[in-house]
């Protein structure tokens, strides 16, 4: 037995002092049987039934008062998934592990942890008038033995927001001279309505700031395995971050560590700003994709650092960042190998690029005479290179290649200066 030591031994220094040292552990243990339950709903507060939110981020207030002018909440769909393990189960000795584990770094078999299903939900009025968001409410619960009624170690109790603000701005609307008179007849047989949101997708001649209902919901367990963490009060920022902490009264006074909750991670490292979907009074209904994954500690680092750096640097400019977006899109969309050797020419051309203007530097700067070379020529070339750059950046064209471009045109004009010499009398 593991008795709750009693308060009044320790001083309020003894405690700051072991609190410093406390090694961070799992509440549950590996090999933990769970079940999940998803449910999608209009309003911010956990369903009837279940407890409260396990740790509130700073977003709860303002999403509580923007639910209060909502009626009732309303469940728009479900999925519940039993057999989920912690960690998964040992690997059978007389079975080879599969690929994914390999590449995971797993020593265990997480299969059993992978489930996706698709959900369909209905929109509501409180949705269409911009009043609330679309939420997914998660509940993790370890099974109790004995039958015993579960406490607050024994779930978890997560939200996940599936709608976000993006804006949209402003366009000219255009008019086709060819199929005009179609156009105008199928602009015309639209239905809309008089939903806040329907009515701000209609005005293009402002920046709307509209509501947009994200295609997926990738939930993924993080596997920290017998990871030893630093003590809480010294843990990175954007680790702890994403914990959810069990700060019990056991927990804050015995000298086994803080006890944190398996990490549960809403990933949107694959959502890009062309799958969102915008909302509005026209869309009654909405699908999106759940999956459940497990995913090893470098990974799930690799990804949600991206995604906190994206994030800050849209909260910084108030821009979207359209480059982290084009490429998840190419990571998406184009084939790996394509991808690999379309690395190898790119550094291949910047290494000869390089070269080329290291041999061109060396030539022209030892040279004392200028016998032999056009003059002409010279400067035809620097008025092409000239016309070049200017219409790389002109259409939006990848840094490497208008830098690559410009240190061409330097030292155009650089040889130019060694031909001639201008004198001032």
């Amino acid at each position: 037995a593991n008795p709750i030591i009693d308060k009044q031994k320790f001083t309020a220094h003894d405690v700051k002092k072991r609190h410093k040292t406390m090694k961070p552990a799992c509440l549950w243990q590996q090999g933990t049987m769970m079940d999940l339950d998803v449910i999608l709903s209009d309003s911010s507060d956990v369903p009837t039934g279940w407890p409260a939110l396990t740790t509130k981020d700073d977003n709860t207030e303002q999403q509580q008062q923007v639910d209060d002018n909502t009626n009732q909440a309303t469940i728009l769909a479900s999925w519940t998934q039993q057999n989920l393990i912690l960690g998964g189960k040992p690997h059978d000795p007389n079975s080879k592990a599969s690929f994914l584990s390999i590449m995971m770094g797993s020593h265990t078999d997480q299969e059993m942890n992978r489930r996706n299903t698709t959900l369909s939900f209905p929109l509501t009025d409180a949705i269409w008038n911009n009043d609330t968001h679309v939420y997914a409410h998660l509940r993790l619960q370890r099974r109790v033995r004995n039958n015993r009624k579960p406490r607050n170690e024994d779930v978890l109790v997560k939200k996940m927001v599936l709608t976000r603000h993006r804006k949209r701005k402003k366009n000219r609307d255009v008019k086709s001279l060819i199929n005009s008179d179609q156009d105008g007849e199928d602009e015309a047989n639209k239905v809309h309505d008089s939903s806040i949101l329907t009515q701000a997708s209609l005005n293009k001649t402002h920046d709307q700031l509209l509501l947009y209902i994200k295609p997926s919901l990738t939930i993924q367990f993080v596997e920290l395995g017998t990871m030893d963490l630093p003590p809480r009060n010294s843990m990175p920022k954007q680790f702890a971050d994403h914990m959810d902490w069990y700060d019990g009264e056991k927990n804050e006074m015995d000298g086994d560590g803080w006890l944190y909750y398996p990490i549960l991670y809403n990933s949107e490292f694959w959502i890009s700003y062309g799958s969102l979907k915008e909302v509005n009074g026209t869309m009654k209904e909405s699908v999106v994709d759940v999956t459940l994954e497990p995913v090893p500690m470098w990974k799930w680092q690799l990804q949600s650092g991206m995604v906190d750096n994206q994030r800050k640097q849209e909260s910084f400019t108030g821009e979207e960042d359209d480059s982290n977006d084009m490429l998840r899109t190419m990571l998406l969309e184009t084939n790996p190998y394509l991808l690999v050797v379309t690395a190898i020419v790119s550094v291949l051309h910047t290494v000869f690029d390089v070269l080329a203007f290291k041999n061109d530097i060396s030539f022209f700067k030892n040279k004392k005479s200028m016998e032999g070379l056009s003059l002409r020529s010279m400067i035809v070339n620097a008025f092409f290179s000239l016309v070049i750059l200017l219409y790389l950046a002109d259409n939006d064209t990848s840094y490497m290649v208008v830098m690559s471009n410009g240190v061409g045109l330097v030292i155009e004009f650089w040889k130019i200066s060694k031909a001639i010499t201008i004198k001032w009398e």
